[in-house]
């Protein structure tokens, strides 16, 4: 969410809450802490302490000197979220959000206000010259600084909020007045303090606020201050909620604490959000060097500098770059990865060559994060398949060169690593560390079987272990992958009633979990549903083919029918199985085959939009059943009437002219949807641009290409395309086109028909040998 966005939802519900009289002061020196939570549409957590030193007071109003001394934001773990800023630990700053940057510079930056008799801010100075001065000096992008200096306004309004809004007269007991859709009504008095309550003005139900304010008369200070406002927005889509709770507390004892600004200038430059080490797009190795030379000292044990280090290296344009990078990891203590899941997982393999204990060491840091389990499912596991080839391998080593030592020393490394991986997977399953242990029992489990190929009693036993286990370690470890290959070695070994039973109650666990939509995973699951059958189908079809029939049905149905339906874990289950990421086909052949054509078709038009890849192998299926029919026509009417209106939208291009979709119609149109952060985006970009010059060529008659630029910025774009001299038509993104669009990772492609219809391309697929074909086949209405 944008940081003017995320303002202006503050300062929207913060105008209601402003506390400070302008009144003449006794307290010279004095602190305000502000601190908000919301919850719902959007989360919110922050707490701010601004220090106020008077300066002068005369006729114009009362002027301080208002410098920020303390900021938190973000969320405390418990609640799932992860704290972007604590000034009280500086170090554990998160830079990944440009928000933060603005509290860094006004960090112990003194700047000044003045407040009339009416608690109004008349006049605000140095705010600006603040944040220009640290934006030059650490060199932020272009559009950070714009992003810095344009939310000016926010933050006044913001310390305005720390100011009550007083009426002509004296306040009193009873005294009522409004501001700003509120209304103020003094309730009691104690002493020098006056109890005064705030409602909204012509609130209801979905939009209250309500509020009380302890206010010092002598001082002219709010000595504390509580709000709530809750606002439900039913026509708004998604429905918009917010429960806002606003705080404020007053201290005299506050003062300004030492920061440790060296950390800060490191770690903004080292950002992403700066330019310093740069050299247009990439990092510039003289820099990044020079960089290096200039912290290592001083921040070598420090978590963040280190991971940029690590990273820059990876980044970097320099000869032996692998090397060095896997010197410096190797040489970094793990504690000081704790949380770098990418450094991590690239540590896990080189420690797994050394020792189990190296591997374990880790682990211990590696599990907590996101990474683990795709590292143990997709990368671990493989080491115990064991297929490798010696003679095979020797062959192919001694292709690329290698001689027969350095052969003989990498089968050594791999053989090692078998060891270590089987002492790693123990070590892991007693951990005494209950995650850890439920991750990975169920790749445990298979691989105490795998290690005892005839003990027929034992795989029973863990077949039962599997019928028995609980969804949470199924979830977590991917039992359903484990359960069907212990199925496989008991269908093997002979065991067939034991191996239905397991199959029998693995299927009920994995249709629970499709259809759990809360369930992170459930595609992936899904396809091994589909499997499932397939097996199912398979021992059923030498005894009852009508009935083994129903099973290669549901198979069929289980197959992904939409990209978000092909999980990416699924490609390393099927590689595990020997499973098939469709069954659609196989069961249309024999749908085919059995004269049930009307079934057949449908399941036809749906596998073609799954899988658009398949579109030539399919035409062929259908000439060789309907030798007399178009292909043309059946794609027409059935497969492209399937497909969904693309949304419409307007936005502006780099060239500053609006676009909308409209304006392509009649003509098939590739919409690409990618940035320039985005490697994979930057490396088609050479085939992207070739494409759209031979569109502007003519050499496609029936296609237009534009592309929109999605999470970056017109400088940032316009630069890319003139360093590489790039000519493809850009459309900066609004911010909700790729979410009507569906986009899940970049880049993507989507193509739209002549009358507006749209298919998403699997990244990696052909996606111009698709358009070819399917403007050859379809017939525009």
């Amino acid at each position: 969410m944008p940081k003017s966005v995320i303002y202006a939802v503050i300062v929207t519900v913060v105008l209601f809450l402003n506390p400070l009289s302008g009144k003449a002061q006794r307290k010279t020196t004095f602190a305000y802490s502000v601190q908000a939570v919301q919850i719902g549409t959007f989360n919110i957590n922050y707490k701010y302490t601004y220090l106020f030193a008077l300066l002068k007071k005369d006729n114009t109003g009362t002027t301080y000197q208002c410098t920020l001394i303390g900021a938190k934001a973000g969320d405390d773990k418990a609640k799932g979220i992860t704290v972007d800023i604590n000034t009280d630990s500086i170090r554990k700053t998160r830079l990944s959000n440009s928000g933060v940057l603005e509290q860094l510079a006004m960090l112990n930056r003194p700047f000044t206000i003045t407040v009339d008799d009416k608690g109004k801010i008349s006049a605000v100075s140095g705010i600006k010259e603040v944040l220009t001065e640290a934006a030059t000096k650490w060199q932020l992008q272009p559009g950070i600084t714009n992003q810095l200096t344009g939310n000016i306004n926010a933050l006044q309004a913001s310390i305005q909020n720390m100011f009550l809004p007083l009426p002509d007269k004296k306040i009193t007991f009873g005294s009522e007045w409004d501001h700003n859709d509120l209304h103020y009504r003094v309730t009691g008095i104690k002493g020098a303090t006056l109890e005064i309550a705030v409602t909204r003005l012509n609130g209801n139900v979905n939009n209250t606020i309500t509020g009380k304010y302890v206010y010092n008369d002598v001082t002219g200070l709010i000595e504390h201050a509580e709000t709530q406002a809750k606002v439900i927005d039913e026509k708004a889509r998604p429905v918009y909620i917010s429960d806002y709770t606003y705080k404020q507390t007053i201290r005299y004892d506050a003062k300004m604490e030492i920061v440790d600004t060296a950390w800060i200038n490191m770690a903004v430059k080292a950002s992403y959000w700066s330019d310093a080490l740069k050299n247009g797009f990439n990092l510039d190795s003289a820099k990044a060097f020079s960089f290096f030379a200039a912290n290592d000292i001083r921040f070598k044990n420090d978590v963040y500098y280190r991971a940029f280090k690590l990273s820059a290296i990876q980044q970097l344009e320099i000869k032996d770059r692998y090397k060095i990078y896997e010197s410096l990891l190797a040489a970094t203590p793990n504690k000081l990865l704790d949380g770098n899941e990418s450094h991590l997982f690239n540590k896990m393999s080189p420690a797994l060559a050394m020792s189990a204990d190296s591997a374990y060491d880790v682990v211990k840091y590696f599990y907590k994060t996101p990474s683990f389990n795709p590292w143990l499912q997709q990368s671990f596991a493989q080491i115990f398949i064991n297929n490798l080839n010696i003679d095979d391998f020797k062959k192919a080593m001694r292709e690329r060169g290698l001689s027969e030592t350095e052969i003989d020393k990498t089968l050594t490394g791999h053989q090692l690593t078998q060891v270590n991986s089987k002492a790693l997977l123990d070590m892991m399953n007693r951990s005494k560390n209950p995650e850890l242990e439920k991750t990975v029992n169920p790749l445990y489990l298979w691989v105490q079987s795998l290690n005892k190929p005839n003990d027929i009693s034992s795989l029973i036993k863990t077949a039962a272990a599997f019928e028995y286990m609980k969804d949470e370690e199924m979830k977590l470890g991917n039992g359903g992958r484990y359960a069907l290959m212990v199925y496989d070695m008991l269908n093997k070994s002979g065991q067939k009633k034991e191996a239905n039973t397991l199959l029998d109650k693995i299927i009920i666990k994995l249709q629970t979990y499709t259809a759990d939509t809360l369930n992170a995973n459930r595609y992936a699951d899904q396809s091994l549903l589909a499997h499932a059958y397939y097996l199912k189908y398979n021992a059923a079809k030498p005894a009852d083919s009508v009935k083994a029939l129903k099973y290669l049905a549901k198979a069929a149905q289980y197959s992904p029918k939409t990209n978000a339906e092909k999980a990416y874990a699924s490609f390393y289950d099927r590689h595990f199985l020997g499973s098939k990421e469709s069954y659609r086909q196989e069961f249309i052949e024999r749908l085919f085959n059995s004269g049930d054509e009307t079934q057949a078709l449908a399941i036809f038009a749906e596998q073609i939009n799954a899988q658009p890849e398949s579109i030539d192998e399919m035409e062929k299926i259908y000439a060789a059943h309907f030798p007399g029919k178009k292909f043309e026509e059946y794609f027409t009417k059935n497969v492209v009437s399937a497909w969904q209106p693309a949304p419409d939208f307007k936005l502006t291009g780099v060239d500053g002219k609006e676009q909308m979709l409209n304006t392509y119609r009649k003509k098939w149109l590739v919409l690409d949807f990618w940035g320039t952060w985005c490697g994979p985006c930057r490396q088609e970009m050479p085939q992207i641009n070739a494409f759209n010059n031979d569109v502007v060529k003519g050499q496609y008659p029936n296609i237009n290409f534009l592309s929109i630029a999605c999470f970056d910025t017109d400088a940032k774009v316009k630069a890319f395309l003139a360093e590489n001299n790039y000519s493809i038509p850009v459309l900066m993104s609004d911010g909700l086109v790729q979410g009507n669009y569906k986009i899940k990772g970049y880049p993507s492609k989507i193509l739209i028909t002549p009358d507006g219809k749209m298919i998403n391309i699997n990244f990696g697929a052909d996606w111009l040998g698709i358009l070819k074909k399917f403007d050859q086949l379809y017939t525009s209405n």
